[in-house]
């Protein structure tokens, strides 16, 4: 994907006004590295350990992350009901625990600390990224924090492979997973990276966790059908509590906006 990203940074550049800002441009660089390689790290680690549909359900909480780090570090409102979406969406975890089929793999608890570690960073990353986006706009953040991300995968992967002896070369890989590769880079990077960018600088860092809510219910279909993975009763009530807090958290927070507007008294013009 990196090629990609430095054709449209260099595209995008060369058409602003005036040359973006070293420290803003160093912000977003760093922002890749946390958002779109630690954090991809810890989610394909965690994998390892666990059920997608499981590595799925619990990356889709960070929501939660984001309203409890918004309220804590950002200044950001957090009203009972939020709390309250919050704890729904965590018993349906619970239930999938107690007693679930997907909660099963080589070493779930540290699957599941990892892909909660993951959900944290991610939603620190959400709440970070949004001052950065109003300054250099989506394109060009997207750009700057994907090459970060990328300069960390190379050095990751270098590293592992070549230092340390535990990875598979360039050249072990056949023509099949190089061009799956081309193919996940440009639709399951380049694209949703763009995507996911714009609509956090246009509707805010809470909207896009919980339109995200989508992710869990693609990837339970996918993991049944393709991978044969296990889906009780159980689970699906579990999936369904879970997904229902997480989407109920903007209906309440609009619900508690518009009361606010009404209780507060109307302005008198002179």
């Amino acid at each position: 994907a990196l090629p990609i990203y430095l054709v449209i940074l260099f595209w995008t550049v060369r058409r602003l006004p005036h040359p973006p800002s070293a420290r803003h441009l160093a912000q977003a660089f760093a922002l890749g590295l946390l958002g779109y390689h630690l954090c991809a790290w810890l989610d394909f680690a965690g994998l390892i350990y666990i059920t997608a549909q499981l590595e799925r359900l619990i990356l889709f909480t960070y929501p939660a992350f984001v309203v409890v780090l918004g309220g804590l570090f950002f200044g950001h409102r957090v009203r009972p009901t939020g709390l309250l979406a919050i704890l729904l969406a965590y018993s349906g975890i619970g239930i999938v625990f107690l007693g679930g089929e997907i909660a099963t793999g080589l070493n779930v608890p540290l699957g599941v600390s990892l892909i909660l570690g993951c959900a944290l960073l991610f939603a620190l990353f959400q709440l970070l990224a949004k001052g950065r986006i109003d300054r250099l706009g989506s394109v060009l953040f997207t750009c700057t924090a994907m090459i970060g991300a990328s300069c960390g995968v190379f050095a990751h992967y270098t590293i592992q492979t070549y230092a340390l002896g535990q990875g598979d070369p360039l050249s072990t890989l056949g023509p099949t997973l190089l061009g799956l590769g081309v193919i996940l880079a440009i639709f399951c990077t380049v694209l949703p990276s763009f995507f996911t960018n714009l609509a956090i600088g246009r509707i805010g860092p809470q909207a896009v966790a919980v339109l995200a809510m989508i992710g869990p219910l693609v990837t339970i279909i996918a993991a049944v059908i393709l991978l044969d993975e296990p889906f009780s009763p159980i689970d699906a009530l579990g999936t369904l509590v879970t997904l229902s807090g997480i989407a109920l958290y903007p209906a309440l927070e609009a619900r508690a906006k518009a009361r606010q507007r009404k209780t507060q008294p109307t302005p008198v013009t002179k």
